[in-house]
Parts: structure tokens; sequence; C-alpha cells
């Protein structure tokens, strides 16, 4: 029998030479043909019939031998990784089939471990501790301080009561460091009665809403400063508190002046805030209660200022020394606070966490802190006696607040978030879990905090119904931007309009809808002499919804909408003209956009006069143009334009309707094809009744450019 490694005779007449050692695998076309293989690409069979393109070799791997009672655990799910044991003897590789590294022929073993580890840190320990002034002080588990705390109690379990540690911190002190600008004994106080009308005022129309300090306990140290006038017995971070405090009072007791032809005039309030912010100091080493009581009120009044990036830093600021202190832990296991203590570091923090979020979304940036590392509770009025002089207030309205920052913080991380693959195709499914969130929010809403149109409810309710539209507003607002772009009346005329589907449109008409209602409620805040004329959170919701009126005064005109939009420039007129620097900014802003869309439309219609003056030739329908720029703000051109004429005649719309809309106070998301839409939870793209594929497209690449 001829040996199987000594190839056969090829050709007769070929010269005898070394014989070669066969392949230990045959090509493919020597298997089919079933003749042997001499190996190498091409073989010499393939070679000689000019085959070359068929000499391939399959691939192969590695023969592995396995006891049958190994394979039995396999079939059976109870295999050695599973049960953490070690597998023995259970890889025998033939050698004589492939060629493999001794440590790779070794047998392979899988790492032993306990099944039952627990994470000892999340066992229950001491993360407050007392600092050198036995003010409690957060310890983070990932310190190397709270690992030696952990380690003496594993050392000694059986404890009662554990030595407690105290935080003697070192470092380097300095009256330098603080930055402090003035000391107290400089500052001069106003007088007392002017003082106690300032603080009411304030805290009438901020302490509702918010959660900034303790009012008995300010107003009795408010008292001892009054007492002590020539022996000041208070200390920086008080008297910073106290005059921000009369900044605000004095910004909200303002009333409307009928005429001011003073453009440059200053916000009110701000000699007392220049005075705070020569008191401020930076306590980074000693972060305390008070100090993020001052950042808070800090943050406040910079937005009346415009200067909205300060507020967003100190805001941040104020994030910063909060989680220093442990305010957005839960302080159910500490001990050394009273209950109206506790309360106030809840209900601190919980206004810190609202704050950031508005900052944050209004300048487009990123949140400071993720709400999976909050597990404060949330605040509560249990275990307050009612007697107590420190009460606290109902907390349901800051409890509301708190929700829709949270959906807030939602809107930014899904709807505003950069782009990336794994949030690709997703959009639709976080709109609709962001307006079910917002649905739900608005139906646990207890009666006593919900707006009504006829008016006489709090000033504290209109704001809170503000944020609310202001939430639907961000969450759609990318929508009827791609609306704007399909119904474009200025688009060429003989340009493809695709069709918008059903649900696109409701929630557009969404949108639309939240905007009507924030504009009636500021225009009913105006008659009842409750708008915040020199604030800041007016201005922004008034510039936010009128935004959305003049889209859609431009894709459906009606008369309903134009009205808001000049009520809202008429608002905006009297807030800029009491010294209200983001109504002055807004008004510029929406100025540039009316005087754009009046001269695109005079170019487009030249038939149909307007009030903006042009000397050049009418383009023709569709051309691309760039607006002239509007008369610089202040000039009494400006003022005195005709705001009637920033929408298109009803002679420009065959389907002007003249009416009023009927929905201009109604629920922004009670809409039968909307409800169907957030009813629907199949996500899938086939079966979803949302946006086409070609709008939704569109949504993805443009909803970014939308600012908050």
């Amino acid at each position: 029998m001829a040996d199987s490694n000594t190839p056969e005779s090829l050709v007769a007449s070929e010269p005898i030479r070394k014989r070669k050692r066969r392949s230990g695998i045959a090509c493919r076309r020597c298997h089919r043909l079933k003749i042997k293989c001499s190996g190498g690409v091409p073989c010499q069979r393939c070679q000689n019939a000019k085959e070359t393109s068929l000499c391939e070799y399959p691939s192969r791997e590695a023969r592995v031998t396995i006891s049958a009672s190994y394979l039995d655990q396999l079939r059976s799910g109870r295999g050695d990784l599973e049960r953490g044991e070690t597998v023995r003897d259970v890889a025998h590789v033939n050698s004589a089939e492939v060629s493999m590294a001794p440590e790779s022929r070794a047998p392979s073993q899988a790492p032993h471990i306990d099944a039952d580890i627990r994470n000892p840190i999340h066992e229950p320990g001491r993360i407050f501790q007392l600092d050198q002034a036995s003010q409690q002080q957060f310890v983070g588990e990932s310190t190397c301080l709270a690992f030696g705390d952990r380690i003496l109690r594993c050392l000694n379990p059986h404890s009662a009561t554990p030595t407690p540690l105290h935080l003697d911190q070192q470092y380097v002190q300095s009256p330098v460091f603080a930055r402090q600008q003035h000391d107290v004994t400089g500052c001069k106080l106003p007088e007392r009665i002017r003082a106690n009308l300032l603080v009411r005022v304030a805290l009438r129309f901020i302490g509702q809403d918010y959660h900034f300090f303790l009012h008995h306990d300010f107003l009795q140290q408010l008292e001892r400063a009054y007492d002590s006038r020539e022996t000041p017995q208070y200390d920086s971070v008080w008297a910073c508190k106290f005059f921000a405090v009369l900044a605000l009072g004095e910004m909200y007791s303002t009333s409307i002046p009928a005429v001011k032809s003073d453009r440059h005039c200053s916000v009110p309030g701000t000699d007392y805030f220049l005075t705070a912010v020569g008191l401020l100091q930076d306590l980074f080493e000693e972060p305390s209660v008070a100090q993020i009581e001052v950042l808070l009120l800090f943050c406040f009044y910079s937005n009346a200022l415009g200067r909205v990036k300060s507020a967003h830093m100190y805001s941040g600021m104020a994030v910063r020394h909060a989680t220093c202190l442990g305010l957005h832990r839960s302080t159910s296991a500490s001990t050394c606070l009273s209950p109206i203590e506790r309360e106030h570091r809840i209900r601190l923090w919980w206004t810190v966490y609202v704050f950031d979020r508005s900052t944050c979304s209004k300048l487009g940036q990123p949140l400071t802190i993720q709400d999976s590392d909050i597990d404060v509770e949330m605040p509560s009025s249990d275990g307050i006696a009612v007697n107590d002089p420190s009460k606290l207030g109902d907390p349901d309205i800051l409890i509301a607040h708190i929700s829709l920052s949270q959906i807030t913080g939602l809107i930014m991380s899904d709807i505003y978030k950069p782009p990336s693959k794994s949030s690709s195709g997703k959009f639709v499914q976080h709109v609709r879990a962001i307006l079910q969130k917002l649905r739900t929010w608005d139906a646990h809403l207890p009666v006593g905090l919900r707006w009504k149109p006829e008016g006489g409810v709090r000033r504290s309710v209109a704001s809170l119904q503000l944020h609310f539209n202001q939430c639907i507003i961000l969450t759609t607002r990318p929508i009827l931007l791609y609306v704007l772009k399909v119904k474009n009346p200025f688009n060429p005329a003989d340009a493809s309009t695709r069709p918008i589907s059903d649900t696109t449109r409701s929630l557009a008409d969404s949108c639309i809808s939240a905007a009507r209602t924030s504009n009636s409620i500021l225009s009913q805040l105006f008659v009842d002499n409750s708008l915040a004329t020199c604030g800041y959170f007016d201005a922004h919701h008034l510039f936010a919804s009128t935004l959305v009126l003049i889209i859609s005064a431009i894709t459906s005109p009606n008369s309903g909408d134009s009205d808001a939009v000049q009520t809202a420039f008429q608002l905006l007129m009297v807030m800029r003209d009491n010294g209200n620097i983001a109504a002055g900014q807004y008004f510029s802003r929406l100025v540039q956009i009316q005087w754009s869309v009046s001269r695109l439309y005079s170019r487009t219609t030249p038939a149909i006069e307007t009030s903006a003056p042009s000397n050049e030739e009418p383009a023709a329908m569709g051309t691309h143009l760039t607006p002239s720029n509007p008369p610089p703000p202040g000039t009494l051109g400006l003022d005195n334009y005709d705001w009637s004429n920033f929408f298109m005649p009803n002679s420009f719309y065959p389907s002007y309707d003249g009416e009023e809309p009927e929905t201009m106070t109604a629920d922004p998301l009670d809409n039968p094809l909307l409800q169907a839409f957030l009813d629907h939870t199949d996500a899938s793209r086939e079966d979803n009744p949302s946006l086409s594929i070609e709008e939704m497209g569109y949504v993805l690449q443009q909803f970014q450019t939308s600012s908050s």
C-alpha cells in the first residue's frame, strides 16, 4: 500500500525528483474530485488543469475533545462557570491536526469568585461627619477618609456607639482667598421701615415659589441687626444675603411709569446688589448652608441684570457647595439635625436643583448633576410642629417645580444632546416619553395650583403654569421648525411641498397652544398688576412664546396670533423702558425678525404696499434675499412702527380665516390625535403613528439649532 504522504506520479515522463510531503488539507477542487492534493496555492493538479482560480482552501478550526459529562453540564445550563467552580481537563487539543503554542495547549481555567459578594460601601454608613466647627459635612464613599472609617467599623463591628470622626482639615488660610472687597462695618443699612418693606416684597414674589432661607430666622436677625447698628452683631455672609434680598425687593416693588426717555436707566436694586457683591466671599474650603442661600439669591438677581452666564456660574457653585455638604443625599440617618434644619436643607437642595436645571436649559448647557446621583427625600411638612414659629410653608408648589425640573433635565439630555449612534432614530420616542410625563404631571397637579383663564389666582400659580408651558415648547418646537420649513410662504413657487402627517400637525399645534396660553397668562398678569416688569423670567417666557406665535402667524395666519404677537411687543417695550435688560434684548431680536419678514413679503408681493421702505426693485417670487438691517434700537421710527403690518394681509393667503383661535387658553396636550400618539406604547417605526421618515430626518438634523 502506498504511503499516504507520497504524492501520486503526475506525468510518466517527468524526471524523478525528491518527494514532497503531502498537504494535510485538500483544496476545494481536489476534495470535490476526490483526488489527492499536493498543497500550495495553486496546487499542482489545479495548475496542470489550468483551474488556478478554483484553487481555494476551506478555513478550519481546532478540534477540541471534551468529556461527555461536561457536555451534559453545558446542555443543562449547569456549567462550571455558572457555579464558580474550577474547570479541570476540559480541553484536549489534537496536536496532530493543529500546531498550537505551549500556553494555548494548557487546560483553560476560569477564575473562582464568590457569587454572594455584596458591595460593602452600600451598607449603612456615616456619610455625614463633623468638622472643626461642629458643622455637618458630607464625606463621599470614594474618599480615603470614608474608607478609613469603614476599616474601624470592620475591626469593631459590635460597637454600639462608634467613635465619631471629626474632619480635622488643615489648609493654608488667608483673607486673600475669600476675596472680600468690603467689610460689614463700612456698609450703611437702609432705614428700618424701608428695609422691612423691601424684604416683604421679595418674600412675596420669590419666597412662595422657591425656598431660599428660613424666613423667621432671617427676620429675627434683621431685627437684631438694627438694634445693634452701632456695633454690628452680624457676619459678612448674613449682610451679603440681606443686601441681595433688598435688591430683589426693590426690583419687584417698582411701579410702571408712564413714559421714560432715558433708555440706559439701571435695574432697580442694582446699588444694593453691588454692595452685596462687595461682601461676597469665596468660602470654598468652608462651605455652609448660609453661603448656598447667598449664591441662589445672586443667581436670581444676576438674570435681571442680563448677566445670565454669571447666573449660571452662581447656580453651579451652589450645586458644588450643596454636594460638599451632602444636601443631595438622604439625611434619614442623621441625628444631629432638628426636623426644621433637616427640612430646610432638603428644600434648599431642591431649590438649587431647580435653578441648575433652569440656567442650564436657558443657556443650552449640560446638566451639572444627574438624577442618579441624588437620593435625598422630597420636601414634606411631616414631623414639623404646627405651632413652631419657624414652620415652613406648604411644599406642594416647590414639589411641582421639582417635577418639571426633572422633566427639563430629560428634555436637555434626550432632545438637545449631541447626536450619537445610540440615540439615532429615537427622537420621536423621546418626544413621546417626555410629553407623557408632562401629561402625567398635569393630571396629578392639585386643584389649587391650576391656572384659571378668568384670573384671580396667585402669582406663584401663574409662574408654575409658565414653567409647564415652557417644557412643552422646548420639547415640540423642533417639530414646529420642520413645519415652518415645509409651509414657508417664501419658498419658490414651483417648489414641491411634501405632505405633513396628522401626528406631526398635532405636535406642532401643542407647541403653538402652549405659547398661546403663556401669552394669555402674561397679558392677564399685566392687567392684574402682577407682571414682574423688571424680572427676567417673565421676559424670557414672553420671548419664547412669541417666537412660536410668529411661526404660527406665518404658516397659518389668524387674527388671534396677530394680536398676541402685537401684545407681546407692547409688553416687552414697557418692560424695556422700565430697565428690564433682558426685555430690551428680546425686543431687539423680535424687531430683527419682524423687519426680515416684512422685507421678504414686500419683495415677493410687490403689488401690495407695505410700510417697510425700499428703493430696490422687487425681486421675483422665491429669490434668495438678504433683508436689510432694521433701524438701530432706540430710534423714534422703530418705536412708532405699526406692528399690525408684521403679518401678511388676507390676500396673501386664500385660506386666511381672520378668526381668533378657539384654543387660546386650552390644554396644550388636549388633542385627540396627540392623545393617540401619547397612548401608543409600541415604539417601532413601522407601526408607530408618528413622523414620516422624511419628517424625522429633517428634525434630527435641525432640532439642535433651536436654542432654549
